[in-house]
């Protein structure tokens, strides 16, 4: 946890926060019932994604943060200059949420320029599909269409 960059590290707080929420949320709604119920599932799916996007950017940071192995260092400085992951320092005024954002997306691109990091979004990606796939309603099925006897082919 210590090793994360600071803004993956609120991202994180923010992710257990909202987790407490909703279960906090769930259990006012199975208490009271009704329209509180219906509230936090509501908010339970709404927050689904976004919680698992948030996820695999705090997975993704950790483990870009390991060491490389020394064959990988060597050929380092043949590279182009390495990305600022931190980026430029925000305006004064800047609210902390959008701070948190703007960090949060540095770190997902300088992810997605390695080989693991797009295996870990295409990975992420599928969780999401297979997420919404489970929440669509099962498809209506078609009206059968009145089949026709033979007595009613022979009269016309």
């Amino acid at each position: 946890m210590r090793r994360l960059p600071k803004p993956v590290r609120w991202l994180w707080y923010a992710i257990l926060a909202l987790i407490g929420l909703e279960l906090v949320l769930l259990a006012l709604g199975v208490e009271l019932g009704g329209d509180w119920l219906s509230t936090a599932f509501q908010l339970t799916s709404l927050t689904a994604a976004p919680l698992v996007i948030g996820v695999l950017i705090v997975v993704v940071a950790a483990r870009s943060g390991r060491a490389a192995p020394p064959a990988r260092q060597e050929r380092e400085p043949e590279r182009a200059a390495p990305v600022d992951a931190t980026g430029p320092a925000p305006a004064p005024e800047t609210p902390p949420d959008v701070v948190a954002i703007q960090r949060a997306s540095q770190a997902v691109i300088a992810a997605a320029r390695t080989p693991e990091g797009r295996a870990a979004i295409r990975q992420g990606a599928r969780l999401l599909r297979a997420g919404r796939a489970a929440m669509r309603p099962p498809p209506e099925p078609a009206p059968e269409a009145p089949s026709r006897s033979r007595r009613d082919d022979e009269t016309t």
